[in-house]
This record gives C-alpha cells, structure tokens and sequence, in this order.
C-alpha cells in the first residue's frame, strides 16, 4: 500500500514538473513559411509560425552585405491580406529584438490562404500560407 502511494506521489510530482516546464516553455508551434531572397539592401529571411488557433509570430532577420547599413534604423513592414475573403489590413508590429533581427505576431481573424508582403521601404517580398 505505502509503495503504490509512494508510486502515485512521484507520478503526479513528474507530471507537474512536466507541466510547468511546458507552461514557460510553450511548444514553438507549426512553421507555415520559411522564406529566404535577396532584396537590395541585404538577403532577408522571413519564418511565419502559427502557435495556437489562429495566431501566428513573424520572424524577420537581414543580412546585410555592408557595414554601410545602418540595422537599427531600418523598420521591416508587414501586411496580411486574405484574397479570396476580400480581407486586409492585418499589419502586425515587427520589435527589433537586436541588429537585423525583428519579431512580430498577429491574430487572423479567420483560417484560410493568407498572402503576406513584408519588406524594407519600397521593396517588398511576397509569400503565401495556410492558417488551419
């Protein structure tokens, strides 16, 4: 009797642990995009990653093939249109969290093929995704 308490107390302080870490830790979710082209001011890479229902993180980096370019004075820009649902206007927030590296999420308001346009100034980058 005292083993199967013993037993049924390690599994359940196994689980928690196993919870907790999961909680500060959430999976990274499904990539839909991993994009990768060269724009003038430097080779962009965009990665789009849907992390529950409809919520996705935008990550975008720039490789910069001069020291000329000043990383910190560039500001990326997102736009999200749903074509086939007339929809746009999602334009989520990209945060610079260092030289070249810029973060952002959005919620979708509906699953579907979504078209994003992401770039620098007057040169945009175009990519499709399926939100399920």
């Amino acid at each position: 009797m005292k083993k199967l308490i013993v037993m049924t107390l390690v599994g359940m302080s196994l689980a928690a642990i196993a919870f907790a870490q999961m909680s500060e830790n959430p999976p990274r979710g499904s990539r839909l995009v991993d994009l990768s082209e060269d724009m003038p001011d430097g080779r962009v890479k965009v990665i789009v990653t849907q992390r529950d229902d409809l919520r996705i993180i935008i990550e975008v980096s720039l490789a910069a093939p001069t020291a000329s370019i000043d990383l910190l004075q560039l500001q990326p820009v997102a736009i999200l249109a749903m074509e086939a649902m007339h929809m746009d206007g999602v334009s989520p927030t990209l945060a610079s969290m260092r030289d070249g590296v810029w973060i952002g999420d959005a919620t979708l308001p509906m699953s579907g093929q979504w078209v994003m346009s992401i770039g620098f100034g007057e040169e945009f980058i175009e990519t499709a995704f399926d939100v399920q």
